[in-house]
């Protein structure tokens, strides 16, 4: 059986939201925004990658955690937006 984990097709979710969390920087409410994201790769991944589903979303989690690590400590907005993310898709994981 052919593996369906799609690194690129995840690091495509996280700079989308990476892009979103840019702007939260600049005081916009990213939120909405970052949920139809979430949902909309967690539904992808769980209708097109069978078994490898869990996998696909456990990467976005640790893709995203990677990525708020090495934001700087000044840019709390963006690191929020990045953490709301990541709450998220810790919840698709249930």
């Amino acid at each position: 059986m052919q593996s369906k984990v799609d690194c690129g097709l995840v690091l495509q979710y996280v700079r989308k939201i990476q892009l979103l969390a840019m702007t939260a920087d600049f005081g916009v409410d990213v939120k909405p925004e970052i949920e139809a994201i979430v949902n909309d790769a967690c539904k992808y991944f769980l209708n097109t990658a069978g078994d490898d589903a869990c996998t696909n979303i456990r990467i976005l989690k640790n893709e995203l955690t990677y990525q708020a690590n090495l934001a700087r400590k000044t840019r709390h907005e963006y690191q929020n937006a990045l953490n709301y993310a990541i709450a998220l898709v810790g919840l698709s994981e249930v």
